[in-house]
């Protein structure tokens, strides 16, 4: 089957023409993205890997991308922000740093497409609490608790221990802080132990930026949700954001590839267990990345990816067009997915939440106007 026939949605011409003016509407927030080589050691390089994350955003609509920095140490994690604020100053007329609800809002207004600063790990904090504060005030504005593994934190989903272990001390304490400093708690990628006592514990609705959920592959696979994950972080006011990447989306979705209507299973899914006010985007992109970046110089790093790690989510080796849902290769082709909730019945309303609405309403409530 061709890519064009898998991403028809067979819309007449006044669905389609519904699809522009909502999109056009539309606050369109993605909660996590990446850019593949930004920091290449060839500098002219990575600012044009950069400049595409934008420009990419612009042509898809996208109101504000949350872009994945960070690094193993303070310093590292630090050096990101202000090299990715730096690679942005020539080009204030396109992107704009946020930092708060109202910074979403006035770039929408002004035509130019937004990154939010996320972390997906607190490795970076080296055993302390400071670094938030540090983060924070050079614009972090989501961080993760754990990304795969069990750090001094909690424990990831990867995790033998992922079902059991729920905060350490430190934990709560980064908890606490996070809380402090208004900056988003996620648990996208944390172990369900951790999960349930970061719901519990946070004075403020921790959120999933990016999963998918385990009920609509029928089975558990690490990087999903559960229900019982899914209405507690409901329940508490958080959003969900729905990946596209293949493997996460379906079972066979790494050997056979995945198609958007397998990605609106998960927003279908989510939508009649937790409310269409709880569901939003978070692709999952590293946007840039190309076949010779994920095949790599004689294949080591295609290799490489398929060693056998317990705590990883990558399962068994699968090509280049098998890494993401087809169509949804790059965040500039957003609008795929207003296509879909069109063709799927959603209305207006409902659209524009599952776009970023949903997102727009939390960050206000947690990093306020």
């Amino acid at each position: 089957m061709s890519r064009e026939k898998i991403i028809d949605f067979g819309l007449d011409k006044n669905q389609k023409d519904r699809v522009d003016e909502v999109h056009g509407r539309a606050f369109v927030i993605n909660t996590l993205t990446g850019c593949h080589d930004w920091r290449s050691r060839w500098r002219e390089f990575g600012r044009k890997r950069s400049h595409n994350l934008i420009e990419m955003g612009l042509k898809g609509g996208l109101t504000a991308n949350s872009l994945t920095l960070g690094g193993d140490s303070i310093h590292e994690a630090a050096l990101s922000i202000v090299e990715w604020d730096n690679m942005m100053a020539s080009i204030q007329d396109k992107g704009r740093k946020i930092l708060s609800a109202k910074d979403i809002e006035e770039t929408k207004k002004e035509g130019k497409s937004g990154y939010i600063i996320n972390f997906q790990n607190t490795t970076n904090l080296e055993g302390k609490l400071s670094p938030i504060d540090l983060f924070h005030s050079l614009g972090l504005r989501i961080m993760q608790l754990t990304y795969q593994k069990a750090n001094l934190v909690g424990d990831g989903c990867g995790s033998r221990r992922a079902d059991a272990a729920g905060l350490t001390d430190f934990g709560v304490n980064v908890v606490e802080r996070l809380n402090k400093l208004r900056i988003v708690v996620d648990l996208s990628h944390v172990g369900h132990a951790t999960t349930m006592d970061a719901l519990d514990l946070s004075k403020q609705p921790p959120t999933f930026t990016h999963t998918n959920c385990h009920g609509t592959y029928g089975f558990k696979f690490m990087r999903g949700k559960s229900d019982e994950d899914l209405q507690a972080m409901a329940e508490r006011g958080g959003v969900a954001g729905m990946t596209c990447i293949a493997r996460f989306v379906r079972e066979e979705g790494d050997l056979e590839g995945s198609t958007i209507n397998h990605y609106l299973d998960h927003v279908d899914y989510a939508v009649n267990l937790i409310g269409v006010d709880h569901v939003g985007i978070g692709l999952d992109i590293n946007e840039g990345l190309t076949p010779e970046d994920y095949y790599g110089v004689n294949n080591q790093t295609y290799e490489a990816r398929f060693q056998a790690d317990p705590t990883s989510h990558t399962r068994r080796k699968h090509p280049y067009e098998h890494y993401y849902v087809f169509g949804l290769e790059t965040v500039s082709n957003i609008k795929y997915i207003t296509e879909g909730l069109v063709a799927r019945g959603y209305s207006d309303q409902e659209i524009m939440k599952i776009l970023g609405g949903n997102w727009l309403r939390y960050f206000g409530m947690i990093w306020g106007q």
